[in-house]
């Protein structure tokens, strides 16, 4: 099981559902939970009016607001886990989440963070899709709506073979061995391997049920196009409380982005998705 977990803060939020699902995988996973509110705008100002020197005044009445914003959050966070019987702690740093988020994932078995809202988040770098793809540690992506408890007892895998779906698969084993029910959604392999002729006995369906109770395939060379819709269609039917899936990123003109499939079951998933790049 997961030993080290982080689940990102926002400082524009009182609580979300994702910190409730932290909490909870903390708790049955028996892990340390580490609170990381990130305070994005007081570091932005900082950085433009080249503190401390200058704009001085400003500066100290967003860092009072901050400090109180960091002070409640503290609190319903270190009594939320408490009641629940989980060791963490909470860490209030600056910088865009993003940034946070990929170096203090580093030092934790999985990253836990918020669906994107696309009315509220910051838009040019997402913190869900940019902690998948940069921080080079799995991460939970839980749905803005709903309750999810972290019970994961029906997980869909979506297997295409690439290196991101078998990590995104190796990381959610300690889910996987326990689950009730595992159903894999079978896509096209995206890796050419020209000098293979022949490669008997791979079978991803005949791997997993030496490790899960119940292992069942729903379809079978998903086209591209259609992965995103496959991916939800089968959640759906399988009635999954998880999606194990790689993230796939590309470069864009200057930053990391993620392809196309990723990002739409990202954005329009109401299921928490584990993603690994």
């Amino acid at each position: 099981m997961y030993r080290d977990i982080l689940v990102h803060l926002k400082s524009y939020e009182e609580w979300s559902p994702h910190i409730d699902a932290a909490i909870a995988l903390a708790a049955r996973s028996r892990a340390y939970l580490t609170g990381l509110f990130a305070e994005q705008n007081l570091a932005i100002l900082k950085l433009l009016t080249g503190a401390p020197a200058g704009g001085a005044d400003i500066i100290a009445k967003v860092q009072a607001d901050a400090d109180a914003a960091s002070a409640a959050m503290r609190a319903r966070f270190e009594a939320a886990i408490l009641k629940r019987g989980v060791h963490g702690a909470f860490v209030a740093a600056e910088g865009r989440s993003n940034e946070l988020i990929s170096l203090y994932g580093r030092f934790h078995d999985l990253v836990v963070v918020e669906q994107t809202d696309e009315s509220s988040d910051d838009q040019n770098w997402s913190s869900a899709e940019e902690a998948a793809v940069n921080c080079g540690r799995p991460t939970l992506i839980v749905p803005r709506h709903g309750r999810h408890e972290a019970a994961f007892t029906r997980i869909l895998v979506a297997w295409n073979g690439s290196r991101e779906a078998t990590r995104a698969l190796h990381a959610a084993m300690p889910l996987i061995e326990v689950a009730e029910s595992v159903a894999v959604l079978q896509g096209r392999m995206r890796e050419a391997m020209p000098s293979i002729v022949s490669a008997p006995g791979l079978d991803i369906a005949e791997y997993l049920r030496r490790h899960a109770k119940s292992v069942d395939v729903l379809g079978h060379d998903t086209p591209d196009a259609s992965a995103a819709a496959a991916i939800l269609d089968a959640a759906d039917t399988h009635r999954s409380d998880l999606i194990v899936m790689g993230a796939l990123g590309r470069r864009g003109l200057s930053q990391l982005i993620l392809g196309g499939a990723t990002a739409r079951v990202l954005r329009a998933t109401g299921v928490p998705v584990l993603a690994a790049h």
